[in-house]
């Protein structure tokens, strides 16, 4: 659906699919072959022959799975009902992690997890030459190409209703007035914003964010040119040399991404987070500290707004993004509207 958009906007872009033959898998500190294909499948050391048959099985199947009939029960239910062998229900809890960037198997609903692995498996993601900047600078490109002014600075503390329709109260003086408002923020900032709507309050209360601790390193020269993706089975963990397929870093040199997926975001110890993330980097890239020019590290950074529940109904019981209790105010975020999961 975001794909579509930008088409319509005229925005620009290029970029690679990444593609997953040879992609690995890390368990138990150890490197082994991820079952991307047959015969990645028969060769991998991950799943036992029984495992490798059930696998096989579910997997030849995936793609005939009508989605929505498993929108009301989470993603570990799912598995539970679908797989006999613990090895083949670790693989799986490992990809709705890789599909959903989501660490939660008991809150998720299963019908998301599947229609995202789906539309992955369908149409892969791109990974853009020179990052997601490109997109910001198109789409401001085309906002100020249709008569957009961008006001930038001008910080929003309150929207409410007006002879108008509506007036923005800015924090530092200053009132503007629109017929229309749509707020793009999360759950959170939208309920602090317009009070009067009790509603945003409630989906604010509802809301579960996705997320993620990042390590992002640019590195002078590849120490392991072959090792260039990694999914963690036993550890909820991502590895990937995302500069392997697009435009990211001089020649010579990469742009690495490793990322924990947390199950509970309230319990996150940044220094024991990072040490994991570097451990997975030595595992994958020995030697990387050497020839490190550059990281960062985000130990609670926001993936999404809001995860995609059971509980809920999945994707068609997510709010927004008309606000009910006032026309003409709408929402808009990752967290609102009956499709679409991750930009």
């Amino acid at each position: 659906p975001g794909m579509k958009v930008l088409e319509e906007l005229g925005i620009e872009f290029s970029g690679r699919e990444p593609q997953y033959g040879g992609a690995l898998a890390i368990k138990n500190g150890q490197i082994h072959g991820l079952p991307a294909g047959a015969m990645s499948l028969m060769r991998s050391g991950l799943l036992s022959m029984r495992g490798k048959l059930e696998f096989g099985r579910l997997v030849s199947g995936f793609m005939k799975i009508n989605a929505s009939d498993f929108d009301h029960i989470s993603w570990r239910e799912w598995i539970e009902i679908h797989a006999a062998q613990e090895d083949v229900k670790e693989l799986l809890l490992a990809f709705g992690r890789l599909w959903t960037y989501a660490g939660d198997a008991d809150l998720q609903s299963a019908g998301a997890v599947i229609h995202q692995g789906q539309m992955g498996i369908a149409e892969n993601v791109v990974y853009l030459d020179s990052g997601w900047q490109t997109i910001v600078d198109g789409l401001v490109t085309a906002a100020e190409q249709a008569g957009v002014e961008i006001v930038t600075g001008a910080v929003v503390q309150t929207v409410r209703r007006s002879d108008a329709g509506f007036e923005a109260v800015l924090a530092y003086g200053g009132r503007m007035q629109a017929e229309v408002v749509m707020v793009a923020a999360s759950p959170d900032v939208a309920a602090a914003i317009v009070p009067e709507a009790d509603i945003l309050r409630q989906w604010e209360d509802d809301a579960v964010p996705i997320m993620a601790s990042t390590l992002d390193v640019g590195l002078r020269c590849v120490p392991e040119p072959k090792h260039v993706f990694a999914l963690g089975i036993d550890q909820p963990v991502y590895f990937s040399m995302h500069s392997h397929y697009a435009d990211l870093a001089p020649e010579g040199g990469a742009v690495v991404h490793v990322a924990h997926y947390f199950e509970d975001y309230h319990h996150i110890d940044p220094q024991e987070t990072v040490c994991e993330l570097e451990g997975i980097l030595d595992l994958m890239q020995s030697g990387w500290r050497e020839v490190c020019v550059t990281r960062r590290f985000l130990p609670k950074l926001t993936v999404s707004n809001a995860l995609v529940m059971a509980k809920k109904g999945g994707y068609g019981r997510r709010p927004g993004p008309e606000v009910p209790s006032m026309p003409d105010l709408y929402v808009i975020g990752d967290w609102v509207g009956n499709q679409g999961m991750l930009a």
